[in-house]
């Protein structure tokens, strides 16, 4: 797995983005913004030169916004909550191996041609054969599956999947014409009108389409570094910028005529470390506990997050559905943990670092004091940001490393980075028993039995795992007030939604 690959999996998921007024035009680069209604929207955003408008491949959120403008999910995570978008009805049989998908009547295609059943099966088939993305249908026959009718389609499943909604289709279920993204014509509010990822991408608004306002067209810049978006939005030269550093928002706050918003813990990057329960010291439970109750979280969101950020309990998903509410927080105890280090025999710890996410470096500076305190000397290894994820191998032999994730719900996380079948396990953990929890996790209809197990998985996954996830890191953005309010879900912003709005 490549590192494009990492970040379009870590990545995956859906998002919402409101827009109530437009702002300036290209033309305009210099000018301030203005809120008339025939200027087109400047977006900047973290870009990958080698993407493709293909939502199969695509890793970088530039894209995203792209594709997210253009196409439409048949159901996504917006503003925290699990809602139907071009689905109108999604219901599975008594035992939840198969499930029928009933789209809304009237949506059509930028081209006018309605969207149906078979376009949404074909999307579909489209992401299982992703290398990508593929791992989110394997529970699903989609050689067996099939379109009922123009608005009707029938997924078939090689198990019961109670969870196939929030695990499966809020993680890739845009629908593109025929299934095929070399179209790029979707049922979005917005067209292609040309532009590469490197070069940026240019949309314009489709005739008839349902906005809160009437932006004719979007300009999606790639810029790649925070500070040099928040210089770009400072300088006007574009309208709305997307994760910027907190240093840069505190700067940008004091301007009258840019407003500064943050995304809440739902929609967050989870920044952690992983205890490899592959190699010691960390095949030893007791280890990491130990390290678990060596982090002072708090004092970590305070100096790295500067406000913009929560404490981190081990688990993803709060502020999301299934997230478990009686789960006690882990607070620090340094002399349990030098008890535990120094039963174990363990007084020093190579730590690689790589700033594959913003604060990630400053936080192990930050911890080599706090481990100090537990008896341990962390060796910090910087390691390339660029290259980090190229080679999974390698990294299943480092015994603790830096990595980032962005926040899902705890009923998709646990099976996506824990027990043996976890497609991104980084840490390694589980075993034969802990995977039979998450498959009668992912199986249990009665949605009050399935949240109980999915509390005890979690529980397990907090206390034993090798994931220390210390802290959420709301995602910044920036905009000229004319623009409105923001707000920004799990993956990317998206300007409006032809369906919804």
């Amino acid at each position: 797995m490549d590192r494009r690959q990492f970040l379009r999996i870590a990545a995956a998921a859906t998002a919402s983005l409101s827009v109530a007024l437009p702002a300036t035009s290209c033309a305009d680069a210099g000018s301030s913004a203005r809120s008339s209604s025939d200027r087109r929207v400047r977006v900047a955003a973290i870009g990958n030169p080698a993407d493709s408008l293909d939502p199969g491949t695509a890793s970088a959120v530039a894209t995203y916004i792209a594709m997210y403008a253009m196409y439409e999910s048949l159901v996504a995570v917006r503003q925290g909550r699990t809602e139907l978008l071009l689905a109108e009805e999604i219901t599975p049989n008594s035992d939840a191996r198969v499930w029928t998908i009933r789209l809304r009547d009237s949506i059509r295609f930028s081209d006018g041609s309605p969207v149906t059943a078979t376009d949404a099966l074909a999307s579909l088939r489209h992401f299982a054969a992703s290398p990508v993305l593929g791992s989110f249908f394997t529970d699903v026959d989609l050689a067996a599956s099939r379109a009922v009718d123009p608005t009707r389609l029938e997924l078939t499943l090689t198990r019961p999947r109670a969870d196939l909604i929030e695990s499966v289709l809020t993680q890739a279920s845009l629908v593109m014409k025929d299934g095929d993204p070399t179209a790029t014509i979707g049922s979005g509010p917005f067209r292609l009108a040309g532009g590469t990822a490197a070069e940026g991408w240019s949309l314009d608004r489709v005739d008839g389409a349902r906005l809160r306002a009437q932006i004719p067209g979007l300009d999606v810049r790639a810029i790649n570094t925070p500070d040099t978006r928040a210089n770009a939005l400072s300088g006007n030269q574009v309208d709305y910028a997307y994760d910027l550093s907190p240093t840069s928002a505190r700067t940008l706050s004091s301007r009258r005529d840019l407003a500064i918003g943050s995304s809440g813990p739902a929609s967050s990057k989870a920044l952690a470390v992983i205890l490899n329960t592959r190699v010691a010291p960390f095949d030893n439970p007791s280890v990491r506990l130990a390290a678990k109750l060596t982090v002072d979280r708090e004092a970590l969101v305070k100096n790295v997050f500067q406000g913009y950020g929560t404490v981190g309990n081990d688990l993803l998903g709060p502020g999301l559905p299934t997230y478990p509410t009686g789960l006690p927080a882990r607070t620090r105890d340094v002399s349990k943990a030098r008890a535990l280090f120094a039963a174990a025999g363990v007084r020093k710890i190579e730590f690689t670092v790589a700033e594959v996410s913003a604060g990630l470096t400053a936080a192990a500076e930050l911890m080599v004091t706090q481990f100090a305190q537990a008896g341990v000397a962390l060796t910090i290894v910087t390691a390339d940001p660029a290259g980090f994820y190229a080679d999974t191998k390698a990294l299943a032999r480092l015994p603790m490393f830096t990595t980032y994730y962005l926040n899902r719900t705890t009923s998709s996380a646990l099976p996506f980075m824990t027990g043996s079948a976890g497609f991104f396990n980084l840490s390694g953990f589980g075993d034969a028993d802990y995977d039979s929890r998450l498959t009668r996790m992912a199986q249990e209809v009665d949605p009050a039995t399935r949240q109980r197990l999915i509390d005890e998985t979690a529980q397990i996954a907090a206390e034993q795992g090798g994931d220390l996830i210390w802290g959420f890191q709301e995602i910044i953005d920036g905009r000229v007030r004319a623009l409105g309010e923001v707000s920004v879900g799990q993956s990317a912003p998206m300007f409006g939604s032809a369906a919804f709005s």
